[in-house]
């Protein structure tokens, strides 16, 4: 990865994938998406080793719309557009946020975890909202690990569903928490109805 000074971006691009595919990529690698200032910053910046940010589109962690993400690269630094975030396919560049401080976060050692849930939003829109915030969806593991954990500071991880970073299908994404810490259901990414808590992670 190149150091960007607050952030830090992978030189390389990754396969063409969908959006959804992207947050999964860069979450299960412990990073997150690059917002769209990263991006440009980075695809700016000289003599950081960074390949090939421009000449096709790639993802960044805003969405524009409900079901549709921004990309960036196609012909230059300031290239811009937008696509469905479960169609298509387009590369994929992590990003990560080496000094986060982490207010109101549980400290695992190998992740953090906010200690309240925050608002409820589609599983697209709690992705864009960590990623944006410097964290990510937490993985399976680590929602479990801390649901279980005592002295924590955990709060109301059960009683409501809360998302996190496990696709069903190329559609649906995994939910923990409705009953208690072993609870597990699906629901749409997109879908407005089955907009549920979001909680994030980061990897220190």
């Amino acid at each position: 990865m190149a150091d960007i000074g607050t952030f830090c971006i992978d030189q390389v691009q990754g396969s063409p994938v969908t959006w959804v595919d992207a947050v999964i990529t860069c979450t299960a690698n412990g990073k997150r998406l690059c917002t769209d200032a990263e991006w440009v910053t980075a695809c700016n910046a000289t003599g950081k080793g960074l390949q090939t940010m421009t000449g096709n589109y790639e993802w960044v962690a805003e969405l524009v719309s409900a079901t549709s993400a921004k990309k960036r690269g196609y012909t230059d630094c300031t290239s811009a557009s937008n696509h469905d975030v479960t169609s298509g396919g387009y590369e994929v560049r992590c990003c990560y946020t080496p000094n986060l401080v982490p207010t109101g976060m549980a400290d695992f050692t190998t992740f953090r975890i906010d200690q309240t849930e925050g608002p409820l939003q589609t599983w697209v829109a709690a992705a864009s909202s960590c990623m944006v915030s410097g964290k990510r969806l937490c993985l399976d593991t680590e929602w479990t690990t801390a649901c279980a954990a005592t002295g924590k500071g955990m709060q109301t991880m059960t009683g409501a569903w809360e998302w996190i970073a496990k696709l069903a299908s190329a559609t649906t994404a995994k939910k923990r928490g409705d009953v208690d810490c072993s609870s597990l259901s699906a629901s749409s990414v997109t879908e407005v109805l089955d907009s549920h808590d979001t909680r994030c992670c980061h990897t220190p």
